[in-house]
């Protein structure tokens, strides 16, 4: 026996609603009438009362999670469009700094963004841990002796022994990644990498503290144990660049410095610190476009959420609707949300082109599209429109389709289930799939 999909007078969201509905009730009587014969029905896969097995604080049976994920998702979609499409979104304000690649600023919190005044920064150098770098040698020449090689290092955390043994068929450069491998393999606080020279055929060996500052913690010392072994071989015990601290000035004050890299300016404001600079950083306060970046990022994640559910389903009625209307809306816009930075894939999904998006945003396009055609035109009108109709409807979006397959599959064993576990205690049922049989 199929399923009818004529609905008739019933809307979609009185189905879902006596969907959820008729589960509770379900749960609840499998609960007071428990035997072994109705748990058998109730949690075997095969039982067409599986489907109906409900908990509210953890949905994983196939219906109700199908239903859950169509309507939430819906919400989540069309709360993130409204939001774009409200000119609010655009107007927040936020420190700026001038060159965002040498230091980044935002406020504190402790002071009003409209009252942090102009700042100017001059940064001499950042905090950075100790680097040692080694010799450059040839990458294809044998390393030497056949034998282990044992070397330490001492940290803060104390002292590591290391042991690498060389074949008669290691190089130079293998023996330098050997090396490198061990040491990363410890929880020392360093890091050590092997960077080859192109075009010379060599390589070198460096070590770096994880740790920024001049302090301990950034610190190390390595030395072999072996007379003449790999930390002489490579000269990795020199040391090419000492732990320091972050030094700067702020209004062209006194220098100060810290041995992190955030730092506080006064005013209202923080900073992170990426490098030196030789001109002064303006910090101004300007129109913040990363917080309608993050709205935007926001939006192609729940789309994709949901047009990827019905991608996963295609072929069946509802998720056919869910995907179409979805993708449709998309391929209608797609010029113009190609020139703020949002792309259609081949599987419906939307990907962003950060670099297009930023730009965008700053510049004012982002902002135009987004809340231009007002409430009743316009792809943020035509997809908060969607979406609604998503939410309120999830039924014919796909949700019918996970609830019923299992009956389509085995109509009898859905009435002999329904008799054994007394169908007459479950009237809402009966109702229920009136609607549909």
């Amino acid at each position: 026996m199929a399923i009818n999909t004529n609905y008739g007078a019933y809307s979609n969201n009185n189905i879902y609603s006596m969907f959820t509905n008729t589960a509770q009730k379900v749960n609840s009587f499998y609960k007071s009438n428990y035997t072994k014969s109705s748990y058998g029905l109730f949690n075997n896969n095969s039982s067409a009362l599986h489907f109906l097995k409900y908990n509210k604080n953890e949905i994983d049976y196939p219906a109700m999670a199908r239903l859950s994920e169509i309507k939430t998702g819906s919400q989540k979609l069309k709360s993130a469009i409204d939001s774009l499409s409200r000119g609010l979104t655009y107007t927040q304000k936020a420190p700026v700094s001038s060159d965002s690649e040498i230091m980044e600023v935002k406020a504190t919190g402790t002071v009003s963004v409209n009252r942090i005044p102009e700042t100017s920064v001059q940064i001499d150098r950042i905090a950075m841990g100790q680097e040692n770098t080694g010799n450059s040698l040839k990458s294809s020449v044998k390393f030497g002796d056949v034998k282990d090689y044992r070397f330490e290092i001492k940290t803060e955390k104390g002292t590591k022994a290391f042991s690498v043994s060389v074949t008669a068929s290691d190089t130079n450069e293998s023996v330098q990644q050997k090396a490198a491998a061990a040491i990363n393999s410890a929880d020392i606080g360093v890091t050590a990498s092997y960077t080859k020279n192109e075009g010379q055929g060599t390589g070198f060996l460096t070590v770096k503290s994880n740790s920024v500052g001049d302090q301990d913690s950034a610190k190390f010392m390595i030395k072999d144990i072996t007379p003449g072994g790999i930390v002489s071989k490579t000269g990795l015990d020199a040391v090419s660049r000492e732990a320091q601290d972050a030094a700067y000035r702020v209004n062209g004050g006194k220098l100060q410095q810290s041995s992190t890299n955030n730092v506080n300016l006064g005013n209202g404001l923080s900073a992170i610190l990426k490098g030196a600079s030789e001109d002064e950083i303006k910090v101004t306060v300007g129109q913040d476009s990363s917080y309608a970046v993050g709205k935007v990022n926001e939006l192609v994640k729940e789309y994709n959420s949901l047009v990827g559910g019905a991608f996963d389903n295609l072929g069946s009625k509802g998720a056919n609707k869910l995907f179409n209307s979805l993708v449709g809306v998309a391929k209608t816009y797609m010029p113009s949300l190609s020139r703020i930075g949002i792309n259609l894939s081949d599987d419906g999904s939307l990907k962003i082109d950060s670099k297009k998006l930023e730009q965008s945003a700053a510049d004012g396009s982002l902002e135009k599209f987004l809340t231009g055609g007002g409430a009743n035109y316009g792809f943020s009108a035509r997809l908060s429109s969607v979406t609604g109709d998503i939410s309120r409807n999830p039924m014919a979006y796909g949700g019918k389709d996970a609830a019923f397959n299992m009956i389509n599959s085995d109509s009898g064993n859905f009435y002999n289930s329904l008799q054994q576990t007394r169908y007459n205690q479950f009237s809402n049922i009966g109702l229920f799939l009136d609607l549909f049989l």
